[in-house]
């Protein structure tokens, strides 16, 4: 490898043999790193073949299964809702808690019993009652003059 001599060339001539050895190795790295690059791209579309359309096919299932899975939660969620929805409803009607549509209609029953007590106490009497007699008040008028 190196030649005898002094210590200083001998390690001078082993550090040189080394960057030697390392650029031989770099390149045959580089002659053979392309030729293996070149197989390993062959191999690969070997098993892309066999390897893709299988993992497609596999996530066409999933996300299928998905769909079915998101359907039927939805339905079942929507029929828990209104089984909970008609037990709290039957539950407040035992107790004797009014609807919605009950406490709607004895709102407008107030609202029409409010008009009507307030017609009184103003002398008025009730719509319908008070257009006829303006009606009628307006034609004795119109036959005293």
């Amino acid at each position: 490898m190196t030649k005898k001599g002094s210590s200083k060339n001998d390690f001078t001539d082993t550090a040189h043999d080394v960057w030697l050895a390392g650029l031989g190795a770099l390149a045959a790295a580089g002659d053979e790193g392309e030729k293996l690059f070149r197989t390993l791209v062959a191999r690969g579309r070997k098993v892309e073949g066999k390897v893709v359309k299988p993992v497609d096919k596999a996530g066409s299932t999933v996300r299928k299964t998905v769909k079915q899975v998101r359907t039927r939660a939805g339905k079942s969620l929507g029929s828990l809702q209104s089984a909970i929805d008609d037990s709290v409803s039957a539950t407040l009607h035992t107790l004797g808690v009014p609807t919605r549509k009950e406490i709607a209609a004895l709102s407008r029953r107030v609202e029409r019993l409010t008009r009507a007590v307030d017609g009184k106490r103003n002398g008025r009497p009730a719509r319908k009652k008070a257009a006829k007699k303006k009606a009628s008040s307006r034609k004795r008028t119109a036959k005293k003059t």
